[in-house]
């Protein structure tokens, strides 16, 4: 993929006039005087900017130069900041690729810079016209705040991919689940796409959403448990061959575990049918006993079970448009939204920080948005 980063362009002097007064809204100005601005800029280490004074209420302002404020670093030198902080480099490292450019600045302005263009990002997504959303993907992910870990979650257009929400859980049960995603039901949502987490099936139940579980997740899970049953029935087979008394029997057991993964991989009509046929076939295997491990024909008949239950879950994919059956289109935008970043950092230093440069990744990967950085640096 190929990303284009727009930086602002930085002029030595203003063009034209301003049309009002800043203070009163007066059209009536004249010009006052030209000043001379040094400024932190890789070209432009000195701009010139132009007083006006105001007939109405005899104040005066200075009007600058596309890209120039009353900050002494020029908009080109905030965005760079923010451009190489986002990737990857560390903000000891962005002061000191600035300062070989010329224009350095002190890490700590780094930051700040950092934080607000976070804000910005913020408030253009508020400002954004809200339409209908009939698929969101909802996905979880933990970081480090202050040496805490902490639960975030983020929700995604499954459809397009752009982000809407990206909060710090402070409960991820089903309660805490339903208050967070309530709230989107009023956007249209007809469908939740999750990982295989039972508080998203509970959450989606009574929300009243029909409800994709991401069959890779799935099949993942699936294959780690059959490669699991599969590896013990050999060597239960091994034990039986050497006159041990077993209850069931471990070919059968390493058979219908390569049926089961058949069957998740397929998705077809033959899928309840043959798993309830696979799950009465072990519903004798007992529960164990407080300190001992199941045995692999209660975990098969608990298995068969699970996937005979949420089979409608599995194959709506099929029956919705729009849909592939996975959830990679938020875990892609986790991803994107900074977890590859922070895999190079020590950690957050506070949720303010981490909300802010999340709204910035959110922002920064909306189609259309180009990386336009002199729209959130100002």
């Amino acid at each position: 993929m190929r990303i284009r980063f727009v930086i602002p362009k930085v002029q030595t002097q203003p063009k034209g006039r301003p049309k009002r007064c800043p203070y009163c809204g007066s059209r009536g100005l004249y010009r006052h005087q030209p000043v001379p601005k040094p400024l932190k800029d890789h070209r432009c280490p000195k701009v010139l900017a132009i007083r006006y004074q105001c007939k109405a209420c005899r104040r005066t302002f200075r009007h600058y130069p596309e890209g120039v404020s009353r900050a002494q670093q020029s908009a080109a030198t905030k965005a760079m900041s923010v451009l190489l902080w986002v990737l990857g480099l560390s903000l000891d490292n962005v002061s000191a690729f600035l300062r070989a450019l010329g224009c350095g600045i002190a890490k700590s302005t780094a930051w700040e810079n950092l934080q607000a263009a976070g804000e910005e990002a913020g408030r253009l997504r508020k400002r954004r016209p809200q339409g209908k959303v009939r698929v969101i993907g909802v996905d979880t992910t933990v970081y480090k705040i202050k040496g805490e870990k902490i639960t975030t979650g983020m929700i995604t257009d499954g459809e397009s991919g752009a982000v809407i929400e990206v909060e710090i859980l402070e409960s991820k049960d089903e309660e805490g689940l339903k208050a967070w995603l309530g709230d989107l039901v009023a956007l249209g949502v007809e469908v939740l796409i999750s990982d295989d987490d039972d508080t998203f099936k509970a959450a989606a139940d009574d929300l009243g959403l029909k409800h994709q579980v991401c069959i890779s997740h799935v099949r993942r899970w699936v294959n780690k448990r059959t490669r699991e049953l599969i590896e013990e029935a050999e060597i239960l087979e091994a034990k039986e061959s050497d006159s041990v008394q077993i209850r069931g029997d471990p070919e059968e057991l390493i058979e219908d575990c390569l049926r089961v993964k058949e069957l998740v991989r397929e998705l077809n009509e033959r899928g309840p049918p043959e798993l309830e046929r696979l799950h009465l076939k072990y519903v004798w295997a007992d529960p164990p006993l407080k300190g001992e491990r199941a045995s692999p024909w209660y975990r098969m008949r608990i298995l068969t079970l699970k996937l005979w239950n949420n089979w409608n879950r599995l194959v709506l994919f099929q029956k919705e448009p729009g849909l592939d059956g996975t959830n990679n289109v938020t875990e892609r935008a986790i991803g994107r939204c900074g977890k590859v970043r922070y895999r190079m950092m020590r950690g957050y230093k506070s949720r303010k920080s981490w909300k802010l440069t999340h709204e910035l990744f959110a922002w920064l990967g909306e189609e259309g948005n180009g990386y336009r950085l002199g729209e959130v640096v100002g």
